[in-house]
């Protein structure tokens, strides 16, 4: 996060990471979500712990105050994470998250920003203006074409930098999803775009593969 104008939150404040929340966290089996996490084949039972744990742990500091969705069961403006929850989206949820018609399986939260100089530079080319961005990640544990979906939603603060004059604005802006593709040998792929169905695709250049 930006915390003051051009001062980006402590990288080793250990509330600054990724939040990661399924709302079956007690009881789940968590193989799979152990193995992705660390690597592994098959976590063993104590790592299984261990990301239990984190799950319940990322669920009780949920940060709402920065930004990450939740639902206020008692109105009163504030997560209790005994009363509330952290929001699970729906995918036809346009409104307010009480109108969701079915709770999102994982929700993942996350906040960052444009502030490092030699980050921006050397791979973009630009300078930091004091962006922040939060994220909002959530997927469906099910069967047909929603089980294949992952749906994203980002909010986007001009927080400034240092040497930001205070009636500086943006009047343009251009957000494209940044993707990586590779299929096998990362040196042969061909991508497109279908602009007709909002399709973007990733095929291989040769009719056999390099490796």
């Amino acid at each position: 996060r930006i915390v003051s104008r051009g001062v980006g939150q402590d990288r080793d404040d250990p509330r600054n990471r990724i939040y990661r929340i399924r709302h079956d966290y007690r009881r789940a089996d968590l193989r799979l979500d152990t193995a992705e996490l660390l690597g592994q084949d098959e976590g063993s039972a104590t790592d299984i712990e261990r990301v239990r744990a984190q799950y319940e742990r990322d669920w009780l500091e949920w940060p709402w105050e920065w930004g990450a969705p939740y639902y206020d069961r008692d109105g009163d403006g504030v997560y209790d994470p005994e009363i509330d929850e952290p929001s699970f989206r729906s995918a036809d949820c346009t409104e307010t998250p009480v109108r969701c018609a079915s709770r999102a399986d994982q929700v993942a939260f996350f906040a960052f920003n444009d502030l490092d100089e030699s980050t921006t530079s050397s791979m973009y080319g630009s300078n930091p203006i004091g962006i922040e961005v939060q994220a909002t990640l959530w997927a469906y544990a099910r069967t047909g074409p929603l089980g294949d979906a992952l749906f994203k939603k980002f909010t986007i603060l001009y927080k400034g930098t240092s040497e930001t004059p205070d009636d500086a604005r943006i009047e343009d802006f251009y957000l494209a999803q940044w993707s990586d593709p590779d299929i096998g040998s990362f040196s042969n792929d061909f991508a497109g775009v279908d602009t007709s169905l909002s399709l973007a695709y990733c095929y291989n250049a040769d009719e056999e593969d390099v490796r």
